[in-house]
């Protein structure tokens, strides 16, 4: 893809060619090598290249395969049969192995099957060692012939970020959701601050605004307003000292385009404009997402950026899964003093 006219050459990364692309309120990357990966369910035009792969790991495509195919750049590179809640088979093309793109596919797999919804997963016993090990990596267990993925609940970024939520807001209270996504904060802040509170939430995609409401429209909340803008101009919506709580979530749509993203050049900017209307005793959740399409590039400069906060003004305090292996997102509550 031949970059547009507004598109500016990165050069602090490593990988190349990489583009910044400019739309109104909103920055995204592309690189090639790395971000033109997307998983689609299984069509009659990915037949031939699934087949092809299968038969590279001696396995036979049944005749109405279900599952997902890997892209990359238009190439299918990778296969998973499904059946039911079980992995049937995953193979990636030879060329293609050893690069993380197994465990994309299986992690997307695993959210297709509901596996992080809460769902027990079992799958067929792989007859090699990295296909046992790939699939030890997310959990699954051997049971006589095959291998499952048990129900274990865990503590994630979203339940963390509303147990302190819940803890600090109060029925009549004002909360932002600065990244709406598909307003599953947004309904729960609504919830927390009730009728007599006030909610305001933004998204830069329409599709996000969209969901949102409707969401709070089925929940019958009326008293939260939303927004298609960039988290950037947040203080346009809310006056200086004012909200009680701020959220953002930094990296993907939930369940969008992962070539989309967020980056430092709206996100610093975006978190200033939270700081600013943030209250005195007031407090500001950030989780950053990372590791995926948008690597790590946006961590490694908004978690600098705020521990580096003013101490006298600002107390944050960073929270890390330490014993998940760096997959999950980056947690930080910052409170004004």
């Amino acid at each position: 893809m031949p970059p547009c006219a507004d598109c500016i050459p990165h050069t602090g990364c490593r990988s190349s060619p990489v583009f910044t692309v400019y739309r109104p309120g909103f920055h995204i990357f592309l690189q090639r090598r790395r971000c033109f990966v997307n998983t689609l369910p299984i069509s009659p035009s990915h037949i031939p290249a699934a087949e092809r792969l299968l038969q590279e790991a001696n396995c036979p495509l049944p005749a109405c395969p279900q599952g997902l195919v890997l892209e990359k750049e238009g190439e299918v590179v990778g296969v998973c049969l499904l059946g039911g809640t079980r992995v049937e088979m995953l193979a990636v093309a030879s060329a293609w192995r050893r690069r993380g793109y197994g465990s994309f596919l299986l992690r997307r797999a695993l959210h297709a099957l509901g596996a992080f919804a809460g769902k027990e997963v079992t799958a067929a016993l792989p007859a090699d060692e990295a296909g046992r090990a790939l699939l030890a990596k997310f959990g699954f267990v051997p049971r006589g012939a095959e291998m499952l993925r048990p129900v274990r609940r865990q503590l994630t970024a979203l339940e963390l970020g509303h147990r302190l939520l819940a803890s600090h807001l109060r029925p009549g209270g004002f909360a932002v959701d600065a990244t709406a996504g598909r307003g599953r904060d947004t309904l729960f802040l609504s919830r927390l601050v009730g009728e007599t509170g006030r909610v305001l939430a933004m998204d830069i995609q329409p599709d996000a605004v969209r969901d949102t409401r409707a969401l709070l429209e089925r929940h019958g909340i009326r008293w939260a307003e939303v927004h298609t803008a960039d988290h950037a101009r947040l203080a346009e919506f809310a006056p200086p000292a004012s909200a009680d709580a701020v959220v953002f979530n930094f990296g993907w749509l939930p369940g969008g385009d992962h070539a989309l993203f967020t980056t430092p050049a709206t996100s610093i900017p975006a978190l200033e404009a939270g700081l600013e209307i943030l209250r005195p005793g007031g407090i500001l959740l950030a989780s950053i997402y990372h590791g995926g399409a948008n690597g790590t590039a946006e961590r490694d400069v908004l978690a600098p950026w705020l521990a580096g906060l003013d101490e006298q003004k600002y107390t944050v305090v960073r929270c890390d899964f330490a014993n998940r292996g760096g997959k999950d997102p980056l947690v930080f509550l910052v409170h004004r003093c």
